[in-house]
């Protein structure tokens, strides 16, 4: 069991970072894309507006993907970390199926 929840806290920490990865990836990405169309509509060299977009959109397929992959199993499966655990026995907010 312990390696269980060794693993339920990693998944909870992955799930934390995606929660920070997803809405400061995409407004990066709105940065990058503006600044990619205006490079693209205003100069005369495209090549590196054209290349602002593509970073642009690799940001925002990675945080969709992030996005669906978000769900974490073990939370669903009401496995939580080790510090957490012994928290909430500790108050005896733990319930038993």
């Amino acid at each position: 069991m312990s390696q269980e929840l060794i693993k339920a806290e990693r998944a909870a920490l992955v799930q934390a970072v995606k929660a920070l990865y997803i809405p400061l990836s995409l407004f990066i990405a709105c940065v990058i894309s503006a600044g990619g169309m205006y490079m693209v509509m205003y100069t005369e060299d495209k090549g590196p507006g054209y290349a602002f977009l593509g970073v642009a959109m690799v940001t925002i397929v990675s945080a969709f993907i992030a996005l669906i992959r978000f769900q974490n199993n073990y939370r669903a499966k009401g496995l939580v970390g080790r510090e957490e655990a012994a928290h909430d026995k500790e108050d005896g907010n733990s319930v038993s199926i």
